[in-house]
């Protein structure tokens, strides 16, 4: 029993200095105007992500379906509804024949093959081919595009979204998905102003119609 009780009293003379020593020390803390600098820091760092979204080639992604005019060197002609134009070609591009979608090489691209050209605008008034799709028939299929906007005008089956260049009229369907970072919302709570990124088929008009919409920042966001 006295064995015991000195055990007790030498526990005891050693924790409680460690605990008189755990209250005396101050914890950390951010000194006064330190929460202002990292919250200037987290603001210049949202800010800074979403300029680069908007610079993304996301948002200048373009697709045409037309017909080849000609093939000089480098450089599909084709034309679509709007006139012609120039698709530049480069080691990144991908060329490709319908149907089976075999790769070829530019040398086997036809006058008067029908085309499906994705890519990005380049310098002045050529497009920069990363994908193209050629056909002795008509390509029927529904080509899917992407890109970013800031939305203009909504209506019931339709919205207007800002992009670099234009303002793009996307239709909906029962079957459009609509997301955010956090999950599946409601049409009912998109707002003009908010960013989307969108993903739709294309038909031969170049009229879209939206598979999913995703939410990357609402109007309401203040920095």
């Amino acid at each position: 029993m006295q064995k015991k009780y000195l055990y007790l009293l030498f526990v005891i003379s050693i924790l409680l200095p460690l605990h008189a020593y755990a209250v005396a020390t101050p914890s950390a803390s951010l000194a006064p105007g330190d929460d202002q600098v990292i919250t200037d820091n987290l603001k210049k760092r949202l800010q800074e992500s979403l300029a680069g979204e908007e610079s993304s080639p996301l948002s200048q992604a373009r697709a045409y379906i037309g017909v080849v005019k000609d093939v000089i060197k480098d450089t599909v002609v084709m034309e679509d509804k709007d006139g012609k134009k120039d698709i530049k070609l480069s080691d990144e591009t991908t060329l490709l024949r319908s149907p089976g979608n075999a790769q070829i090489t530019s040398e086997n691209i036809r006058i008067d093959d029908y085309i499906i050209a994705m890519g990005y605008p380049g310098e002045g008034d050529v497009f920069s081919g990363r994908r193209l799709i050629v056909s002795i028939d008509p390509l029927l299929i529904s080509l899917k595009t992407s890109g970013m906007g800031t939305i203009t005008k909504l209506s019931k089956s339709s919205l207007t979204l800002k992009t670099t260049d234009k303002e793009q009229v996307i239709d909906l369907t029962s079957k459009t998905v609509i997301k955010s970072p956090v999950g599946t919302i409601e049409y009912s709570t998109l707002a003009i102003g908010d960013t989307l990124i969108y993903t739709a088929t294309m038909d031969a008009k170049d009229n879209l119609t939206a598979t999913i919409l995703m939410r990357t920042q609402t109007s309401s966001i203040a920095l």
